[in-house]
Formats: C-alpha cells, sequence, structure tokens
C-alpha cells in the first residue's frame, strides 16, 4: 500500500491489475467508508464508486457494470504535479 494512502487513513482491502486496469477496494479508518477506485492508464481514467460493505466485492470485481447501473461515467485523469 502507498505511504501516502496510510497518511491519508486508507486502507486498501483488495487490489487487482490487469492490461492496464488496476481496481482497488479501499476502506477509510476515518469515517468508515468503503471505496472501488478504477485507474485505466490504456484509456487514461478514472472511477471511484462509494459502495456500501454489502456491495462492495461485487463491485470490485465489476466496476463498469456497477457503474453503467448507476449512470457514472469514467473522467480523465488529470495531469499530476510531480
Amino acid at each position: 500500500m502507498n505511504t501516502n494512502d496510510e497518511r491519508k487513513g486508507f486502507e486498501e482491502l483488495a487490489h487487482r491489475e490487469n492490461d492496464g486496469i488496476e481496481v482497488s477496494l479501499l476502506w477509510n479508518r476515518h469515517d468508515n467508508r468503503l471505496s472501488v477506485f478504477l485507474c485505466d492508464t490504456r484509456r487514461n481514467e478514472l472511477l471511484e464508486l462509494a459502495v456500501s460493505p454489502a456491495e462492495a466485492l461485487d463491485v470490485f470485481h465489476h466496476p463498469y457494470a456497477f457503474a453503467a447501473f448507476r449512470g457514472i461515467e469514467l473522467r480523465a485523469m488529470e495531469a499530476v504535479a510531480v
């Protein structure tokens, strides 16, 4: 896990990567929320989904389907200053 995530209070519960797509299930210790983050480096897009504990693993395994069902679109990644 990234130390920046640790400082922000996030803990990575699950992570997978395949063909330029990374998906992470994160838990925020401060407010007890779960989120699924998807990064598609092929298309330079991001997706962040707030999820309930009951749906967390389903969304982790099928983030595109969940986003489409909710009408959520991927957004272009912003340039990060180094």
